[in-house]
């Protein structure tokens, strides 16, 4: 398995056991999923901010008439969507 996902469940379950001392070690509830779920949606984001960085600053270098702008443009509309498909808050 990915040891970014292994990373992501360590996350989960320290921000469980810090908000739900009395349950520390019970994982197996809809809050720690709801949270690994929030954090792997914000690591996709994440992702795809990182890419639109990227596009953005190899545009100015290139030029905005680049494919660069275009990537950039791509990049912006994927986070939405994942936003938007997943009802997370701007």
């Amino acid at each position: 398995m990915n040891e970014r996902i292994n990373e992501l469940k360590s996350l989960a379950t320290k921000w469980y056991d810090e908000n739900f001392p009395e349950l520390a070690g019970y994982y197996d509830n809809l809050e720690w999923e709801n949270k690994f779920v929030e954090l792997i949606i914000q690591d996709c984001i994440g992702v795809c901010e990182e890419h639109k960085e990227m596009y953005a600053m190899l545009n100015e270098t290139a030029g905005s008439d680049s494919t660069f702008a275009a990537m950039t443009t791509s990049a912006t509309s994927c986070i939405s969507g994942i936003k938007q498909h997943f009802g997370v808050d701007e």
